[in-house]
């Protein structure tokens, strides 16, 4: 459905209804819908195999296994990559995508159009300014646990007496105490390749949760100014963005500082 503010119409998206509850005895009611990403968590994939495909014939598959028919949406020639074709068995159509995307060193979302969109994070010129005026309070701003060093684990369990395969990429110099991040993730085909790239992303620390004013043109990969308290400014890509609407809107936001 659109939404129109101050004269601008505005895509809010395809949304499925989950429920519906009231709080007290009216008839005000508060309704939930969803994407069709949290149907994929009842739905288990079992075509799992050795060798290898491209991320676009692991996600059609997928796809035609949960029977749905909506074609993914893939930027930066991203279905071409490839990844291993060794989902196991009894897992949710909706983690095999997630062990897809994460291989294939990107990340997806469901668009407003409905669709599966893959694409890599990135600074986007066309900053979407958050300025104090339009937040509720000052933004929560969290540094997680530091790492200088990522090791992926993948073993092919389709491959009889396979045995793990790792490998570990650190940027600790000298006496630095090393503080690694594991990550296991069968599918991933070049190891070096995503170690590095995963330890770029690990290396940025600072996050941000903030309630705003609430924008619905504002989307999961846009790039955000953010101002703190000492009116100060940073980058940052939005990883996770949810609108409340109550008579007025009211947006709430998660994102990771370039």
């Amino acid at each position: 459905y659109w939404m129109s503010i101050n004269g601008v119409m505005s895509n809010m998206g395809v949304s499925y209804y989950k429920s519906a509850c009231s709080a007290d005895s009216g008839l005000t009611a508060s309704i939930t819908f969803t994407d069709r990403l949290i149907f994929l968590d009842d739905v288990k994939y079992n075509n799992g195999r050795s060798g290898t495909w491209t991320l676009l014939a692991a996600i059609n598959d997928i796809l035609s296994v949960a029977k749905i028919s909506t074609l993914p949406i893939f930027e930066n020639m991203l279905s071409n990559v490839v990844i291993r074709r060794c989902i196991p068995k009894e897992t949710s159509c909706r983690e095999a995508i997630r062990m897809c995307a994460q291989a294939a060193m990107c990340v997806c979302y469901i668009d407003k159009n409905d669709r599966l969109h893959f694409f890599k994070p990135a600074y986007n010129e066309n900053f979407h300014n958050l300025i104090r005026d339009t937040l509720h309070d000052e933004p929560d701003i969290n540094i997680g646990e530091k790492f200088n060093a990522v090791t992926i684990t993948r073993r092919d369990i389709y491959v009889e007496h396979a045995e793990d395969e790792s490998f570990t990429v650190s940027v600790a110099r000298g006496e630095e105490l090393q503080q690694e991040k594991n990550i296991n993730n069968p599918l991933v085909n070049d190891l070096e390749a995503f170690a590095n790239w995963a330890l770029t992303w690990v290396q940025k620390r600072t996050s941000f949760n903030l309630q705003y004013r609430g924008n619905p043109l504002l989307e999961v990969g846009d790039t955000a100014k953010i101002y703190d308290s000492f009116e100060v400014n940073g980058n940052a890509i939005v990883e996770s963005h949810d609108i409340t609407f109550n008579g007025g809107m009211q947006g709430s936001i998660t994102a990771r500082r370039l």
